[in-house]
């Protein structure tokens, strides 16, 4: 990961939705931060 994370909104709805059973999917135009944010919660954790 390179550069400086910016916390969005969604990265905490993402890390509070992690309990429940369900598939979170995550999509979005190109380069607009997704696998950024998906890297940052694996890190996190």
């Amino acid at each position: 990961m390179s550069g400086k994370f910016i916390q969005r909104q969604v990265y905490f709805r993402l890390k509070a939705h992690l309990d429940r059973p369900e598939i979170s999917l995550v999509l979005g135009p190109r380069q607009s931060g997704k696998t950024t944010i998906l890297e940052k919660l694996g890190t996190d954790l």
